[in-house]
């Protein structure tokens, strides 16, 4: 070795050509000494996502002889072993790590290869921790509820809320004190509930769904019960005066006007005399002398009409 051989050559430069002279027997001569090296460490920057990470880096000085590839290893516990994830080729200036999971700490060391051997890994080694995906959000609010009825059958329709991905429906007939369930994750903005009674006023509400929760309930809109048809016309009096004939009658409940019908030939035929007449009068004029007048009378509103009434006849 060079410690005990005067005449041994040390310290060379271990990177690059050194030409060194040398004084031998008979003269003196020069030679060249090429360094058997292997490359310098690598330093990577990373980057994450929720379930990977990835190794960025700048090729290393190898002057010996270039480079020919490289060894990428994580490590994700501690008191774990190094795992070779990688062994990227002579050109490579990345690596990506996949099936990571999220909120963990990764270690990761990576080393250059050239034709004299492998470098050192990266010391010290670097590591970053997995960043958690985005947590969902539940829906936005239902907007723009609005019901409509027809016989039995009610409708609602509504604004698609952002992020729903269905609806739950309920419905009230005792002013809000109680809540039936007609529809859950109901798909689309519409529904309509079969089924529902005359005489009741329902309530409707709706609230958005998805994987992440619910919206609030809208504001319930209320459809009243449907008004019936009116009462029967009772107590019709007939008066002759001239050529009038005067019709009075008690008024029907739920009423919004009256028609009023007569015949002159024993009820073969029909005449109509007034149509949603209001008030609970009526006076035909121009009553033909002779003739028997038979009166009816029927009620009506916005839902229908009621039966004719018993005919009331009229002579002259």
């Amino acid at each position: 070795g060079c410690v005990t051989n005067p005449n041994c050559l040390s310290n060379l430069d271990t990177e690059v050509t050194s030409t060194i002279s040398v004084t031998v027997p008979g003269g003196a001569m020069s030679m060249s000494v090429v360094s058997a090296d292997p490359p310098g460490q690598v330093t990577p920057s990373l980057s994450a996502t929720s379930d990977s990470l990835t190794a960025k880096w700048a090729a290393p000085a190898s002057a010996a002889a270039p480079i020919t590839g490289y060894e990428a290893q994580y490590l994700h516990h501690p008191d774990g072993t190094w795992t070779t994830w990688a062994t990227p080729g002579a050109d490579a200036v990345s690596a990506t790590l996949a099936g990571l999971e999220a909120g963990e700490t990764y270690r990761v060391r990576i080393r250059a290869q050239n034709a004299h051997g492998w470098g050192d890994y990266t010391n010290p080694h670097v590591e970053i921790t997995l960043p958690l995906p985005p947590q969902p959000l539940p829906p936005g609010g239902v907007t723009g509820l609005a019901v409509s009825r027809s016989g039995g059958a009610i409708t609602a329709t509504w604004d698609a809320s952002a992020g729903a991905t269905g609806y739950d429906v309920v419905y009230s007939t005792d002013g809000k004190v109680s809540w039936t369930r007609a529809a859950t994750n109901q798909a689309g903005t519409s529904y309509t509930l079969t089924g529902a009674e005359d005489n009741k006023e329902y309530v409707i509400a709706v609230r958005a769904v998805n994987d992440a929760g619910t919206s609030g309930w809208t504001n319930s809109a209320a459809l009243p019960a449907p008004t019936p048809p009116p009462g029967g016309v009772a107590s019709v009096t007939v008066v002759h005066n001239g050529d009038s004939i005067s019709v009075t009658w008690t008024a029907a409940d739920g009423a919004t006007g009256y028609d009023v019908v007569y015949s002159t030939d024993g009820k073969a035929s029909w005449t109509r005399a007034a149509t949603n007449h209001a008030g609970t009068t009526y006076t035909l004029t121009g009553a033909d002398a002779g003739k028997t007048y038979v009166i009816a009378i029927r009620a009506v509103n916005d839902a229908g009409t009621s039966g004719w009434t018993n005919s009331a006849p009229a002579s002259r």
